[in-house]
């Protein structure tokens, strides 16, 4: 089942165009200030865990998990424990990434990145181990991120737990914006080989991002 170039659908959207189930637990790598934490909860989500390193974005993004009953957590996620410097956007920190701008800057001047700050990274398997059921197919969960070209060194620190997940929805990119960052190729090679099939892709002209949905293969296979 190959992929399809979709015309800018959401998550949810997706899973009902391909005839999927829902997910009712989202693991999201890379929250913001939960701009999308009302989405989910229209969308039938349950249970929600964010994660958000910006600790003034983090704050923020508390103020609506906690009415939710949902969970959020001040660190970044990647494949070892450590501390780093994060470099800091200057569009409210949404282009804010633990690698060096690379095109990023050319493609977009009018967002700086003039600050560094230190930031937690902590293993993503951790967390999976505590909030994510071994059986997935219970709540279908999804692993959503948004990490600018972060994405490898969090699906390494998951690990086998990444078999607890239905879905991975992520941003992706031809891995030029920032310096050593993933690109789309690698990602797609890291999760097929663990199981998923990439099941759709919607990139952005020529600055050479997007988004991909990947499913678990078991849920797809036969069809």
């Amino acid at each position: 089942m190959g992929y399809t170039k979709s015309q800018r659908l959401d998550f949810f959207e997706l899973l009902d165009k391909f005839d999927l189930p829902r997910s009712t637990l989202v693991f999201q790598v890379g929250a913001s200030y939960g701009q999308e934490l009302n989405y989910f909860k229209r969308s039938g989500v349950k249970s929600c865990v964010c994660f958000e390193p910006i600790p003034s974005v983090y704050e923020e993004l508390c103020k609506k998990t906690e009415r939710l009953g949902w969970s959020a957590f001040n660190v970044a996620l990647g494949s070892a424990e450590s501390a780093k410097s994060l470099y800091l956007a200057s569009n409210e920190g949404m282009s804010s990434s633990l690698l060096k701008p690379g095109t990023h800057v050319e493609q977009f001047p009018s967002i700086k990145f003039d600050q560094l700050i230190d930031v937690k990274v902590d293993i993503g398997s951790n967390y999976v181990s505590k909030f994510v059921p071994e059986l997935p197919d219970r709540c279908s969960p999804v692993l959503y991120m948004d990490t600018q070209g972060y994405e490898l060194e969090v699906l390494r620190g998951i690990g086998d737990h990444l078999s607890r997940f239905s879905y991975v929805y992520t941003e992706v990119g031809y891995g030029f914006g920032y310096e050593g960052a993933t690109s789309i190729g690698t990602v797609c090679q890291y999760l097929f080989d663990r199981g998923f099939e990439i099941l759709d892709l919607s990139l952005h002209g020529r600055n050479g991002w997007g988004d991909a949905l990947f499913v678990r293969r078991s849920l797809i296979s036969g069809r």
